[in-house]
């Protein structure tokens, strides 16, 4: 769950290693019943959330994580 924020929305930012991440939530949720949902949250929750601490730690910090 990285860059909620609304120009990140707006632009379709995506953090250098976006592919990877996904292809790892992808194969965690495959194995888990029901399967979890994964990917940005700003796709998840449907609306755009300024100032979270995903934008902190993917945009300031430029911490790889896990979706």
């Amino acid at each position: 769950m990285i860059f909620s924020d609304t120009k990140s929305h707006k632009i379709k930012r995506e953090p250098k290693n976006f592919s990877a991440m996904k292809h790892l939530a992808s194969t965690m949720a495959k194995s888990t019943v029901p399967e979890f949902q994964y990917g940005k949250s700003v796709d998840l929750n449907k609306y755009t959330a300024d100032g979270t601490v995903f934008d902190f730690m993917a945009g300031k910090q430029q911490v790889n994580s896990c979706l």
